[in-house]
């Protein structure tokens, strides 16, 4: 089924679908478990964000976000660092995808080309270009909450959320 998607997706170039971002979040778990890091993440999704609609190329920005979780696992190797957390939330026209790490953190330089940790660079500029295509942005720094490690957060619209609407 996810090849089948996968293939009419890439023909189709741009097709997107509303999905929950419950419903993201559970396609973001089955298919980062058979990854060599999948038992290292931990998704938390809160409450009043699982019945937000997304309108998204779900198989574009399953692998976006798929990219920056082997990212994180990266940066971790390179300290010994474990546990990689995926937290969504919103707020009223905005989802929130937030990746933290316990690798090294961010340098304060604009990544740009090759990490060093044996990818060829284009993974970040592949993820850059998808949320952009989303009409979202990427934030990339070092974690707020005194930990060491970065932060990566990918801000998207919402589309609506059915619980919020009038009836």
């Amino acid at each position: 089924d996810y090849m089948d998607t996968m293939v009419r997706e890439l023909l189709m170039e741009d097709e997107r679908h509303a999905i929950s971002l419950e419903g993201f979040c559970d396609e973001i778990d089955r298919h980062l478990r058979p990854f060599p890091w999948g038992g290292e993440v931990s998704i938390s999704i809160d409450p009043d964000a699982r019945g937000a609609l997304i309108e998204v190329n779900q198989v574009r920005f399953l692998r976006a976000i798929l990219n920056i979780l082997d990212n994180a696992w990266r940066s971790n190797m390179t300290t010994g660092g474990r546990g990689i957390s995926l937290l969504v939330h919103r707020d009223a026209k905005t989802a929130e995808f937030e990746v933290l790490d316990n690798g090294p953190g961010y340098k304060g330089q604009k990544p740009m080309g090759r990490s060093g940790w044996g990818s060829t660079g284009l993974g970040l500029t592949f993820t850059r270009r998808v949320v952009s295509l989303h009409r979202g942005s990427l934030l990339i720094m070092n974690r707020t909450d005194g930990q060491r490690g970065a932060r990566v957060v990918i801000y998207l619209p919402i589309l609506s959320d059915p619980a919020q609407e009038p009836a």
